[in-house]
């Protein structure tokens, strides 16, 4: 699998296989009049460690599972409810939020409507982004309000 991501003039070229990376670096170098910068070490402000990171654990478990709350009327002086979500893919952590939101919510349950809302969107963004990696999750995506 070969994935390439293109953030404004810059292309990085990612896979499982080197020989094959190397391959689509050729390809479009000969279309193209690139620099190649070499291996990846610094994108966008954060630099790249092979000694420190995430740990993505292999499970059996490959479901989605997303948790969400809020917190009605959570700060005393603009009255807006606080809401949050974490999704998990088996038992890995792959996004989170936690935000003010944008308006004041009239009862607790619109609170949790618009976290739960929110987290949906996340969720179903995350499954797509799976399928295009031919990543499928042996479940429907559940969500949980606690």
């Amino acid at each position: 699998m070969i994935i390439i991501l293109i953030y404004v003039d810059d292309i990085i070229v990612i896979g499982s296989n080197t020989v094959l990376v190397h391959q689509v670096v050729s390809s479009l170098h000969s279309q193209f009049a690139l620099k190649d910068l070499g291996i990846l070490n610094y994108l966008l402000g954060v630099e790249g460690t092979t000694s420190f990171g995430l740990s993505f654990y292999s499970s059996l478990d490959f479901q989605l599972t997303a948790y969400a709350d809020a917190d009605w009327v959570g700060c005393p002086d603009d009255r807006r409810s606080t809401s949050g979500h974490c999704i998990f893919f088996g038992s890995n952590l792959v996004s989170w939020s936690s935000s003010k939101q944008k308006v004041v919510s009239r009862s607790s349950n619109e609170a949790e409507y618009r976290a739960l809302a929110n987290a949906a969107s996340e969720l179903q963004w995350i499954q797509h982004l799976l399928q295009e990696l031919s990543i499928s999750s042996s479940y429907s995506p559940i969500c949980i309000v606690l």
